[in-house]
Order: C-alpha cells, then sequence, then structure tokens
C-alpha cells in the first residue's frame, strides 16, 4: 500500500510541470499577433481653387526690403568768403556781348523840345518797337502852343497851335561801334508825318490854318539808363519843333 501510493505521488510530480508547459503554450497560441502598420493613403491632388486655400493658411514666404541708401556726408565748409551785397541795380554779367538795345524792346520817350523854332517850349512823346538786332521803328506826337504878343497898337493878339504826328525809325549803332554796355544805347534816325498850325487873333476873333503838310525830320540821339527800365534820353538835329529834345525813356 504504501509502495502504491508512493508511485502515485511520484508520477504527479512527473506531470505537473509537463502540464504547466501546455497551457502557457496554449495562452500564447491564442493571443492574436500584432497587426502589420498601414501605410498612408497617397494624397490625391486638389484643386487650385484648394491649393489656394490652403495656401493662405501657410506661412507666406516675404521678399525682406532693399536697405537704404547711405546717407552721404556732409559737404565740407566753404573756404571762399562770401561778398558781401552789393547796393543798387546789378547788371547782368555774360561772355557775350551786351548792348543797350536788342531785337524785341519797347522804347518810349517822354521829354520837352529845347531851342524850339517857335514860342514856348514843345511837348514830345515817342514810341519804337525793335524789330531787328539794330533797327526800331514807331511814332512820334509833337505838340506846342505860344503867344506873339500885340501888335497893331495892342489891339491885336495872335495865338498859335502847332502839332507834329508822323512815323519815325532809328538805327541803333552799338554793335556797329562795339559799344559793349547795356547802359548806353545810342542811335540815328528819320521821321516823316503830318504837321497842322493853327494861328488865332483873340481881338478880332478870327483865325486861319498856315504853313501845314508834310515835313520830314532827321535826328541822332542817345540814352543813359540809370537802370534796366528807366534812363534819360538827349535827341539833335530837326527834331520836329525843336532842334534839341530831353527827357526820360523807358524800356519794357
Amino acid at each position: 500500500m504504501k509502495k502504491s501510493l508512493t508511485l502515485v505521488m511520484i508520477l504527479l510530480a512527473l506531470s505537473l510541470p509537463v502540464a504547466v508547459r501546455a497551457q502557457t503554450k496554449a495562452r500564447v497560441l491564442k493571443t492574436p499577433a500584432a497587426a502589420p502598420a498601414r501605410k498612408p493613403a497617397p494624397r490625391t491632388p486638389g484643386t487650385p481653387a484648394a491649393d489656394r486655400a490652403n495656401s493662405s493658411k501657410l506661412p507666406q514666404k516675404t521678399t525682406p526690403p532693399p536697405p537704404p541708401p547711405p546717407t552721404p556726408p556732409p559737404a565740407p565748409p566753404s573756404t571762399t568768403t562770401q561778398s558781401s551785397p552789393v547796393r543798387g541795380y546789378a547788371w547782368k554779367s555774360s561772355r557775350s556781348p551786351s548792348y543797350g538795345y536788342k531785337k524785341g524792346d519797347n522804347l518810349l520817350n517822354i521829354g520837352v523840345g529845347l531851342s524850339s523854332y517857335y514860342y514856348g517850349n514843345p511837348l514830345g512823346i515817342s514810341y519804337e518797337a525793335g524789330i531787328d538786332k539794330d533797327f526800331s521803328v514807331g511814332a512820334q506826337l509833337d505838340y506846342n502852343s505860344g503867344n506873339y504878343g500885340n501888335y497893331y497898337y495892342n489891339s491885336s493878339r495872335w495865338r498859335y497851335t502847332a502839332t507834329y504826328l508822323g512815323l519815325r525809325g532809328s538805327f541803333h549803332v552799338n554793335r556797329l561801334l562795339k559799344l559793349n554796355t547795356q547802359k548806353v544805347d545810342l542811335y540815328a534816325g528819320l521821321g516823316l508825318g503830318y504837321r497842322s498850325f493853327r494861328w488865332n487873333d483873340s481881338a478880332y476873333g478870327y483865325g486861319y490854318d498856315a504853313r501845314s503838310g508834310l515835313f520830314l525830320n532827321y535826328f541822332i540821339g542817345g540814352k543813359y539808363y540809370f537802370s534796366p527800365k528807366v534812363g534819360a534820353f538827349l535827341e539833335l538835329g530837326y527834331t520836329g519843333l525843336s532842334s534839341s529834345r530831353v527827357g526820360l525813356s523807358v524800356k519794357f
């Protein structure tokens, strides 16, 4: 009896490790194998509109602005001394010749006659426009009136009125004489027009015209400009009602 129990115990001891290994192997076989990793599905290209919508969400690549140009260094201080302003008008300086008259000038003379052929001092005005580098043409007007006094035993008082109206032209000689200055204008000219004389006797109350008709005058003259626009003039010759005339000259 004891031998039988001992044999059974030995068999149980030998069969127990085998049963444990079998049970462990069965558990391993029942555990499912890990699934293989899935490959990412290929990306289908989207429409242009979708690409633009997606691109707006991505950070845009911007081009940096160009760097500012370098600041130039300050100019060195000038070593030349600045001249003080000169009072009065400064005439324009130029290397080319500059004369007191040029084409396009408008010349106005307002003066009074000296050494009149009649009583009184005639008043005269003339205007000329520069049509060429040496020639100017225009018109003139001279006026004078005077009283001869009493005649015929103080019973007559004669008074006259003279008017000269005509055209005139001048030749400016600065270029011919190579007079390179803007302050002086030398010229010579001729005039042609109509003159009117009116005589009146206040005592007897009647008058008449005499010595009226065409006239031809000739003159030489010169101007000196105090500024580019204003100066004085002198004319000599048969100027109309006198042998000389002086006055104000304006250029514009």
